[in-house]
């Protein structure tokens, strides 16, 4: 069949290219920690959480972003109102960067 024979084609290079998206975002989220100072959650506990919802929009995209953000902000509970406000500009700010790096390909 010629869909398993494209799956097959396209799996190992999307496991690879994820897992170097991965480690990519560890690499950053280890090397530049610098949120804003205005939320209310420790800033570690917030760039650690805006790093996995970066990683899972180079993943899989827009959807992803928003899906680990709303898993997030689910999981935090009352501390969630302080991360609205950083998750949208983090989605905006990805919508504007992903815009230009296509437009240069």
């Amino acid at each position: 069949d010629i869909t398993i024979d494209a799956v097959k084609g396209m799996a190992l290079p999307f496991v690879m290219a994820s897992l170097g998206s991965i480690l990519g975002c560890a690499a950053s989220f280890q090397f530049i920690n610098v949120p804003p100072p205005s939320t209310k959650i420790p800033t570690r506990y917030s760039s650690a959480i805006l790093a996995g919802c970066l990683c899972a929009s180079y993943i899989g995209g827009t959807v992803n972003f928003f899906a680990t953000a709303n898993l997030s902000t689910s999981l935090l509970g009352d501390k969630s109102i302080s991360m609205g406000s950083l998750f949208g500009s983090m989605a905006a700010a990805d919508l504007v960067v992903m815009a230009f790096y296509f437009a240069l390909l």
